[in-house]
């Protein structure tokens, strides 16, 4: 049997193969590096955004609580008889309805 060895010289064809291996590594990671690092700023400026929307919200609702309250306390007793409500009767607790005949009750557990 005849063996035939190859002789390969790897010390001419690795060392320009890795560095430009190295290189193009290094520009892929520096290109992510940059993306990445982009993308957190942007989304940080977003939260922040979010954050002062939500205290602009929170200022609005507290001054819609404080307009409904007041208006809540104007509401008297000479003020819904002028806008035609009646007083309720001393004696009632609940407000009845009278039940037509044949009529089946509207809540029933069975």
């Amino acid at each position: 049997m005849n063996t035939k060895t190859l002789n390969i010289n790897y010390h001419d064809m690795n060392g320009s193969n890795f560095i430009t291996a190295m290189v193009v590594l290094f520009l892929v990671l520096g290109v992510a590096y940059i993306y990445l690092v982009n993308t957190t700023v942007f989304l940080v400026n977003a939260r922040s955004d979010a954050e002062d929307g939500g205290s602009q919200i929170e200022s609005e609702l507290a001054l819609l609580e404080t307009e409904y309250l007041s208006a809540q306390s104007a509401i008297d007793l000479p003020f819904v008889l002028a806008h035609g409500f009646i007083e309720a009767p001393k004696d009632s607790t609940f407000a009845y309805r009278p039940k037509l005949q044949n009529q089946e009750p509207a809540l029933s557990l069975r």
